[in-house]
């Protein structure tokens, strides 16, 4: 069965995690309430409750206008907005060879 999971990241420039293979990136963003961390990153993540191999997966932010780097193969994955606009992220997952 394929489910829908949130998986909680933090910030940090390089964050990795380990999902089923095959797992899907939905959606990464800030949750901003009282009930959980202020400004915390999640990744939301389809799965299959059946797979039982796990492989870890490493995503890379950057901001808008900071250098990326050339050596990594990175496939964009999502843009992420601050709660009050002041900073834009630009996550992309490293497809390593």
């Amino acid at each position: 069965m394929k489910r829908v999971f949130k998986y909680p990241v933090g910030f940090g420039s390089i964050v990795s995690l380990y999902l089923p293979k095959d797992a899907k990136i939905l959606k990464i963003n800030q949750l901003n309430n009282s009930l959980i961390e202020k400004n915390a990153l999640y990744i939301w993540a389809m799965i299959d409750d059946n797979e039982p191999i796990f492989e870890e997966r490493t995503f890379h932010i950057f901001g808008t206008g900071h250098p990326t780097e050339d050596d990594l193969k990175l496939e964009y994955i999502d843009t992420l907005f601050t709660k009050d606009d002041s900073l834009i992220w630009h996550i992309f997952e490293n497809k390593k060879s």
